[in-house]
């Protein structure tokens, strides 16, 4: 029979700055993000000498602590190799600038979803574009909701993404990424 969703963990999950072992060289975190969601879930991959770090985060002080709590807890004395993005959500892409300069290593993102990024986070102006505002008006939206976005600006995805580097080790679905020294490790990632 059909049981539902197993959390083989519990349903609580990682406390700030702790690290829970989920595989051989898999790690597993969680950092704070506002609304119903509550958390975004990051992972630590053992890389050869050091972690690689998968998905982080909003660009916002309680996720940039978080950070800093792994780093003195659950990642302590770890030596950061390279931080890789899923997507360009900004809960996955926001903190990738600011941990990739901060350690000095390289982006991992495939291309599209890294130039998606690249292209939100600087396209910032005093209102949204004519596009937009037809788009919510057609979506149903009353003009006091479309007054109140226009009084917003156009350009949030930047309030919440740091800048990325400008370069990136670019891949596409279906790409294998050798991670670590095991081929046990070995993952392909793909995107649903």
């Amino acid at each position: 029979p059909d049981e539902g969703l197993v959390y083989p963990f519990g349903r609580e999950g990682p406390a700030t700055g702790k690290l829970i072992p989920v595989a051989d060289g898999v790690g597993w975190a969680r950092l704070p993000v506002p609304g119903s969601l509550r958390h975004i879930n990051v992972w630590a991959l053992d890389d050869g000498d050091g972690v690689a770090l998968v998905d982080t985060g909003l660009d916002i002080a309680q996720c940039r602590d978080a950070w800093d709590a792994l780093f003195v807890g659950g990642l302590a004395g770890r030596h950061v190799t390279r931080v890789i993005v899923t997507h360009f959500h900004p809960d996955h892409v926001g903190l990738a600038g600011w941990l990739c300069r901060r350690f000095d290593v390289p982006l991992w993102m495939n291309r599209t979803e890294y130039l998606l990024a690249r292209l939100a986070i600087a396209d910032q102006r005093p209102e949204p574009p004519a596009e937009q505002v037809a788009q919510r008006i057609a979506a149903g939206w009353s003009e006091a909701q479309v007054d109140a976005e226009r009084g917003m600006g156009w350009g949030r995805f930047a309030r919440i993404a740091a800048p990325l580097p400008i370069g990136h080790v670019a891949f596409a679905e279906g790409d294998e990424l050798a991670i670590g020294d095991s081929a046990c490790i070995e993952r392909t990632l793909t995107r649903q």
